[in-house]
């Protein structure tokens, strides 16, 4: 079955395939590997609660400043849980909308 294409979807695929390396790069470099047994869970927990309560920003286009605040939170939200649930994952790493996200290894 052909899915017909979806701008929008594509936007956030292309936006996570920056966002989410990133993000766990800086969650790596803040934290040591200690710090993140406990960070990490309370992290993707605290995304998932926040996604939870604001992620229909995401689908909808804002419009005004404070729209477009929530949007980037949201955003900014995603890739934090997403960041977080791959660390977790380990080199096994998660698959979301299409895309592998799974930690760096070490140089």
């Amino acid at each position: 079955m052909n899915t017909p294409p979806n701008p929008e979807l594509d936007a956030l695929r292309e936006w996570l395939r920056f966002a989410v390396p990133l993000r766990s790069a800086e969650l790596l470099q803040q934290h040591t590997p200690g710090q993140l047994a406990t960070v990490l869970p309370e992290l993707a927990r605290s995304a998932g609660v926040q996604l939870g309560h604001n992620g229909d920003a995401l689908i909808f286009t804002p419009r005004t400043s404070r729209q477009r605040a929530r949007t980037a939170t949201a955003a900014a939200d995603l890739a934090t849980g997403l960041a977080a649930a791959a660390l977790m994952a380990g080199p096994a790493g998660i698959n979301v909308l299409g895309l592998h996200f799974a930690p760096e290894p070490p140089n």
